[in-house]
């Protein structure tokens, strides 16, 4: 089974389970808002950040970058699932995060092996 089936299974399993134990928390008014913005930020990151890099690095080179990265993954796994809460926006948000991640990660993966910007 390939590895990309293999985090994307443990990902939804992980937020599936969080995302159903937190449930109690969205009858606190701002919580509503910020739990499920959180999971599913969560699992963008999770799943983006391994997809946009497993064709083009390495098992240690992903490793690497994840690993150095885990916070700025996060960062900009929030600000497009923010893009969720504009209606016509979610319509193309898979997209646009598709290729925010795949920039980001090309361009760390770029900066590890250090290769020049081009």
């Amino acid at each position: 089974m390939p590895a990309s089936l293999w985090n994307a299974l443990l990902a939804v399993v992980v937020f599936s389970i969080g995302y159903l134990l937190t449930i109690p928390l969205w009858l606190v008014p701002p919580l509503a808002l910020v739990v499920p913005w959180l999971w599913w930020s969560w699992l963008t990151a999770r799943a983006m950040r391994f997809d946009s890099l497993v064709e083009h690095a390495s098992a240690d080179e992903r490793r690497a970058v994840i690993g150095t990265r885990r916070r700025e993954y996060f960062v900009l796994a929030l600000l497009v699932t923010a893009l969720n809460f504009i209606p016509p926006l979610f319509l193309i948000t898979p997209v646009l995060s598709a290729l925010a991640f795949a920039h980001y990660s090309l361009a760390r993966l770029r900066e590890a092996r250090g290769l020049a910007n081009g």
